[in-house]
């Protein structure tokens, strides 16, 4: 991998640290309930009902070209408890990372991978890995009413960075 590679990898694990923050766990509450989910239910459960709420009730906006910014799952979460989003959409690096923390916040193990979709050797996409019960599961969330477990084709061989 390359510097840019390794940067999102760490910050990424830096941001993913932030699971037991306040504002995640406040959110993952709200995300289950919204979901009818119960704290108290299956790895499975809680996972689709945290991939639901981050893939279908948070709006999705591509980066513009040669922009990136990546915005921690605290905040991020923050925004979205307080209203100051107001329907501000997210890229799927910050969708993926702040699901991926919900869900380590609700005991499922989670990462994020970074992936080329084009064959550039660029990243230019990002997709939660959640392990419910074990096996790895991806968790797109850019696509409302992609299904748990669903992956781009292009993930089987353009993976270029997972963060751990």
């Amino acid at each position: 991998t390359d510097t840019s590679h390794q940067t999102i990898e760490a910050l990424t694990e830096t941001y993913l640290a932030e699971s037991g923050a306040p504002s995640v766990s406040q959110l993952a509450q709200v995300a289950l309930a919204y979901y009818g989910a119960s704290p108290a239910g299956s790895q499975r459960e809680k996972a689709t009902a945290l991939h639901r709420y981050v893939c279908d009730a948070l709006p999705f906006v591509d980066d513009p070209q040669g922009m990136e910014s990546l915005t921690s799952p605290a905040q991020v979460a923050a925004e979205i408890l307080s209203g100051a989003h107001q329907g501000k959409p997210f890229d799927c690096d910050d969708k993926s990372v702040l699901l991926a923390a919900l869900a380590r916040n609700q005991g499922i193990q989670a990462t994020v991978a970074f992936l080329d979709t084009n064959s550039d050797g660029q990243i230019d996409h990002a997709i939660p890995v959640l392990f419910i019960d074990g096996q790895p599961t991806y968790a797109e969330v850019t696509i409302p009413g992609s299904p748990l477990g669903w992956q781009p084709h292009t993930l089987r061989r353009e993976v270029l960075a997972l963060a751990r």
